[in-house]
């Protein structure tokens, strides 16, 4: 959201994007503008994938990235979507003939873009329509793809304004606003309690309004921004004058703006209210709430103010504060921030380890945390990082004789800053340098990496142990910038824990973590000290070890397929494996330890052995092919299966002594003879039935000939 000193905004000419070192600090600037002073970017956010939202408002014949975009009238509001490395990925405009800009962005957790801001746009507005005020709130809802799903005009008397807006996970939003008077929603009237009121409302999916709370008295009072923890209450914050009420909660103030916030329920029940008093000015500009409700919230003030007991003094004229309260609304700490003049912090955001991020604008000298700067003549842009305790982390600015200022700031995954505002004349971010139209005022967005670059692996899940070409997932997160040619390879190492050699296990030119999925190689052998990590490219990164893994680098037991599968004479062969699995499939259908093949070619089986651990091995059925076709002779077996006595008949063997054998699964020899052929026919029954059911093996010898064919016993 941004907040109540902007002039105006937006759009450009882009600079293509510089990318940065293999390092924290300055990635990339894009600036854009026209010949007229009307551009300004406002608000920025990133989604889940690291994509960038822009809004913010231009003038006539500005030029945006890739086109020339034309307002109709006065100044109209675009909203543009960049990729993390800062390409422009598309472009939507609205507007209509007064002035029209969007304050608000956020990228939803659905994956919907919403925005609020002002204009007498007519976009989606259901009748009945009364007639719209110069300023009217503009809300509405965008897909990833720049389409518009709804969008609304909400009439107001004389003036209101839409300031923030936070999506849920159902595509439902919330905003934070001003009007005056009063508000209408279709069939559904908000009526203020005098002057300007702050109203926090709530959309449906479709853009119906589900319900609406003000806060206000007679006097002026606004929000500025609104903050969500992770049970969907909200925290609006801004100003009060004199006395307020919301939900039956009033504020008290001591003189002029009061800041305060305001919490309530994902039904608009108010909760509690709070103010932040002094004897000038005060207001909030910037909240967000933690997942677990913690509030972090920054503001102006005059001369001093009371921070929830904590009491802060300005150097002279208009100061910064930024803080942390609980849940409950009291203050965990408070911070000042400021110098000789006129200081303004603008937005504030967190990421998802409660760094807290503020950025605005200052004039002649200023002071956060051990840093004390000048401006080089009129306004300079800073912006901070500070942890969740208040230390400050990073503080950026830069100089120029003329005007630069931050009127919006976000943060993605990796913490990185991303900034958006507007300057006049030059602006330097980092090793880039941009100069504006005829001099006039040109809206910037830029990235700066806040954390060197790292690969975090923060675990391996695979399936059975993980077992031999098993699956095997690799989740980490990264930090830092990570530039658009980066892969991320999944490493396992040698059993011994060694990557000299590593497996190669998955790849990805993601820049934003997840999941790296792959299979254990079927080379692995066994080992219980295997270890696990993620390489980058660009820039070389390694991330840490994960182990000792154990993997199963074989089935147990080690799989084996009898030598039955070579067809002769036209008959079938049954190959099989070892009962002990718990189970498998053969390419033929059969599910049981064996089956029968009357046709050559390739055939596989896959066992699951008690661990859970599966393997697919693969073989070949060929046919009886020999340099000596009548050095065996015909041998046959029957019947098979049988229920315990076999015959085996040997139609014109050749000469010499014969060995015939029956093998268990073990390789147990169970029955044995010999007999000395002169070339006749012979014949021998083979009595099994004192044995179990299962697979044999009937092994004949000759010489170095062997014949092999399996034997079924079903009794």
């Amino acid at each position: 959201m941004r907040v109540s000193n902007l002039f105006a905004i937006l759009l450009l000419q882009v600079i293509a994007p510089v990318l940065g070192q293999a390092q924290a600090g300055y990635k990339w600037l894009a600036d854009g503008g026209g010949p007229d002073y009307g551009e300004f970017a406002i608000d920025v956010d990133a989604d889940a994938e690291g994509n960038i939202y822009l809004g913010g408002e231009f003038a006539d014949a500005t030029f945006l990235w890739d086109s020339t975009y034309s307002s109709n009238g006065n100044n109209d509001m675009f909203l543009a979507k960049f990729n993390p490395f800062g390409d422009v990925i598309w472009v939507q405009t609205l507007g209509g003939p007064q002035l029209d800009r969007i304050y608000g962005i956020d990228a939803g957790p659905d994956g919907s873009v919403f925005i609020t801001g002002y204009g007498k746009i007519e976009i989606n507005q259901p009748p009945p329509k009364s007639t719209m005020h110069s300023r009217d709130i503009i809300v509405a809802r965008f897909d990833a793809q720049g389409n518009q799903i709804w969008g609304l005009s909400l009439d107001g008397d004389i003036s209101s304004e839409g300031t923030d807006i936070l999506g849920n996970g159902l595509g439902e939003c919330y905003m934070s606003s001003r009007m005056e008077t009063s508000t209408y929603f279709n069939n559904d009237t908000l009526v203020g309690n005098g002057g300007k009121d702050g109203m926090v409302v709530k959309f449906g999916t479709s853009g119906s309004h589900l319900w609406s709370v003000s806060m206000g008295g007679i006097l002026d009072d606004e929000y500025y921004a609104i903050g969500m923890d992770g049970n969907e209450n909200l925290v609006a914050g801004g100003y009060f004058q004199g006395t307020a009420t919301s939900g039956g909660h009033t504020l008290t103030g001591v003189n002029g703006e009061e800041a305060c916030l305001v919490k309530m329920d994902s039904s608009g029940a108010v909760l509690w209210a709070v103010g932040f008093t002094g004897p000038g000015n005060e207001k909030i500009t910037g909240v967000r709430c933690a997942k677990d409700g913690s509030i972090y919230f920054c503001g102006v003030f005059d001369g001093s103010i009371n921070v929830g007991g904590i009491n802060l003094t300005a150097t002279n004229s208009q100061d910064i504060f930024y803080g942390k309260a609980n849940p409950n609304g009291s203050v965990v700490w408070a911070k000042r921030a400021g110098g000789s003049s006129l200081d303004f912090v603008e937005d504030l955001e967190i990421d998802a380890n409660e760094n807290v991020y503020i950025g605005g604008f200052y004039f002649g000298t200023f002071e956060i945390g051990n840093n004390s700067v000048t401006s080089g003549g009129y306004d300079d842009l800073y912006f901070a990082k500070i942890d969740s305790t208040g230390v400050l982390q990073l503080f950026e600015t830069s100089h120029y004789f003329d005007t630069r200022d931050i009127f919006g700031i976000g943060v993605d995954k990796q913490e990185n800053i991303l900034v958006c505002g507007a300057y006049i004349g030059q602006l330097e971010f980092g090793t880039d340098t941009v100069q504006s139209v005829q001099g006039t005022r040109d809206l910037f967005v830029g990235k700066y990496a806040s954390l060197d670059p790292a690969v975090i692996l923060d675990s391996v899940t695979g399936l059975g142990g993980p077992c031999v070409d098993s699956a095997l997932n690799f989740h980490y997160h990264l930090e830092g910038y990570f530039e658009a040619n980066n892969s991320f390879t999944a490493e396992l190492s040698s059993s011994t824990g060694s990557f000299t050699n590593p497996y190669d296990i998955a790849n990805a030119n993601t820049g934003i973590g997840g999941t790296l999925s792959g299979t254990v190689p079927l080379s692995a052998p066994n080992g219980n000290a295997y270890q696990a990590r993620i390489t980058g490219t660009s820039p070389v990164t390694t991330s840490n070890n994960l182990g000792p893994l154990t993997i199963n680098g074989q089935l147990t037991p080690p799989l084996t397929i009898s030598d039955d599968t070579v067809i002769c004479n036209g008959s079938s062969v049954t190959p099989a494996i070892s009962e002990s699995y718990v189970s498998q499939i053969w390419s033929t259908g059969d599910t049981s330890s064996f089956t029968s093949i009357a046709t050559p070619g390739p055939y596989w089986v896959k066992p699951t052995d008690s661990s859970g651990c599966t393997q697919t091995f693969s073989f070949n059925v060929t046919e009886c092919v020999s340099n000596n076709p009548g050095r065996i002779g015909s041998i046959l077996l029957y019947p098979n299966p049988g229920t315990g006595n076999f015959s085996l008949k040997i139609m014109t063997p050749v000469t010499g002594t014969w060995n015939v054998s029956v093998i268990d699964m073990t390789g147990k020899p169970i029955f044995q003879t010999q007999i000395e052929s002169f070339g006749a026919d012979w014949q021998e029954n083979i009595d099994l039935s004192a044995f179990p059911n299962g697979i044999y093996f009937l092994r004949v010898e000759v010489d170095t000939y062997r014949w092999t064919r399996k034997l079924v016993l079903r009794k």
